[in-house]
């Protein structure tokens, strides 16, 4: 009989997605160990944050904590890139989203603003402890938690049920279990530093970043509230490294800023703090998410090129779904199989856009003729994978993150990528024209039927904090299923290609005890939703 585990979690790193991951389970009652290997406040890069996580804020309550810091507010972006040399702007705002800002954070503070909140929530957390690797079961099958050299130099071993993963780009349970696949498409080095004075953009871009290309890549500029200024210089790795052994890693950031028009003219009365770093900006995937006893999450799982500001925002979302996977583990175990496919599926499908708009980005720049912008070009046949697929699909929707329809108007992408977003969207417009244009008596002598390759399937949804036993629509472009509430699942389910839609209502009410009339009027919404969704054939 195996010993009762010392914590429900164990959460290896106390960054943005560890501290969301184990805030989030300390919210739902469990029990939860975080293992920090330095003593917060520790600098950090990765300011620049999207609105996007804004509700992520307020689902852990600490908005106000974020609000109070004084974080400079950013309401979008200014670049110059694309097929001008000029800087054009644009406003989240325009993006008709529910957030207008987002913030421009000293990491610092943020993250530790962060750590303190899953302390406050009753998380145990231990920094200053090096997290060596899993500690397995006797038949070495299973993780069952994690041997570290804690605070005072000795060893310790724990155990959870189940360990998450959120060293960061350490990857420690990736490189424990050789998972990471690295991208090829992103080969990139960064050398960023802070400056402090210096000139800012005018309203409303005064707290915008400023993304500015230039020969040998791009260089990016953000505000912050201190005072100071982060600025960086993205560069191919293997030519940079190259030319940090000519000289030095300080000389080729002065000098690759001085190839900038913009960003060189704002920092030039700026002062220098003359302490430099350096990071090898490669961009990685594992190849498995999950596995017996552990998950990956943020960095730890898969780490995208920096143009987007996703870092953190992809952190703190994989955290929401990895507590919910853990909290399943726990509470639902015979969930927790259709629950680690779900909390992959979904986290995959987040990197993968990102990965794509980051790919639109450096093969769209039509400004700059040079060596590193020609080997990042992209054509017809660079556009043919699912991932850009998915891509088209959220780009035709109007995504909330809005870099891609500015990417898109101010780029120069492929043809076939602009013809399949155009047809995207002129297909999601006919399908929903389609199903309005039948009056409701029309409409309910209809006979619905589900796409060709779609079935309904019982699995794991996500639920308030924890994956819970629902329904999906399982189709070609999503196979992990679409959650479907039960009403709807009844309502495919009696699709059977003989049955009318006033007929299905009738079987729908008579199923749920509910009122002919208004059941009816529902089953005609979800019909028309179902349609315009490309779910259901009418």
């Amino acid at each position: 009989m195996p010993l009762k585990a010392e914590y429900h979690t164990i959460v290896v790193g106390g960054g943005p997605a560890g501290s969301t991951t184990a805030s989030l389970l300390a919210m739902k009652g469990l029990s939860v160990l975080l293992l920090e290997r330095e003593l917060f406040p520790r600098a950090h890069v990765g300011e620049s944050l999207l609105p996007a996580s804004l509700p992520i804020f307020d689902s852990l309550g600490v908005r106000d904590s974020i609000d109070n810091a004084g974080f400079v507010k950013k309401y979008g972006a200014a670049m110059v890139w694309g097929n001008e040399r000029s800087i054009w702007s644009w406003l989240f705002a325009e993006t008709k989203g529910p957030y207008s800002h987002s913030y421009q954070v000293t990491r610092p503070e943020f993250d530790t603003i962060l750590l303190d909140n899953a302390r406050a929530k009753g998380v145990h957390i231990r920094e200053q402890c090096q997290v060596l690797g899993p500690v397995f079961s006797e038949n070495d099958s299973k993780v069952t938690g994690v041997e570290f050299i804690n605070q005072d130099g000795n060893h310790e071993r724990t155990t959870a049920e189940i360990v998450i993963d959120a060293s960061g780009q350490q990857t420690l349970f990736a490189n424990q279990f050789d998972l990471k696949d690295w991208d090829t498409a992103f080969k990139h080095l960064a050398i960023y530093g802070y400056y402090s004075g210096g000139k800012h953009l005018p309203a409303p871009d005064h707290g915008s970043i400023l993304i500015e290309s230039f020969e040998n890549g791009w260089v990016w500029k953000i505000p912050l509230h201190d005072g100071s200024t982060s600025v960086g210089v993205v560069m191919d790795a293997e030519w940079a490294q190259a030319e940090i052994k000519k000289s030095s890693a300080i000389q080729v950031f002065e000098s690759q800023i001085g190839l900038t028009n913009e960003i060189a003219n704002l920092i030039s009365e700026a002062t220098f703090n003359e302490e430099i770093h350096l990071i090898k900006d490669w961009s990685y995937v594992t190849t498995k998410m999950t596995g017996d006893g552990y998950a990956l999450v943020g960095d730890a799982a898969c780490f995208i090129d920096p143009l987007f500001s996703s870092g953190v925002h992809l952190a703190l979302q994989s955290g929401v779904l990895a507590a919910a996977y853990a909290a399943t583990v726990v509470r639902s175990p015979d969930l927790a199989r259709s629950a680690a496919r779900q909390y992959e599926a979904t986290y995959r499908r987040r990197y993968g856009y990102f990965h794509e708009l980051a790919r639109l980005f450096y093969g769209s720049n039509k400004s700059l003729d040079s060596k590193f912008w020609r080997d990042r070009s992209l054509d017809e046949e660079n556009w043919s994978d699912t991932s850009r697929e998915e891509f088209i699909n959220v780009v035709a929707g109007n995504a909330p993150e809005g870099y891609e329809r500015v990417v898109i108007d101010q780029g120069h992408a492929p043809d076939n990528f602009i013809n399949a977003i155009e047809e995207a969207e002129t297909s999601r417009v006919d399908r929903a024209t389609l199903s309005q244009q039948f009056s409701n008596s029309e409409l309910l002598r209809k006979l619905p039927k589900l796409i060709d390759q779609a079935r309904l399937v019982k699995g794991a949804t996500l639920g308030d904090g924890i994956y819970e036993l629902g329904y999906l629509l399982q189709t070609p472009a999503r196979p992990e299923g679409y959650p479907v509430i039960p009403p709807i699942a009844l309502l495919l389910n009696l699709m059977d290609q003989t049955k009318t839609v006033g007929k299905l209502a009738k079987e729908v009410a008579s199923t749920l005890e509910l009122d002919d009339l208004i059941t009816e009027e529902l089953v005609l919404v979800a019909i028309r939703n179902l349609a315009a969704d490309g779910l259901i054939d009418l």
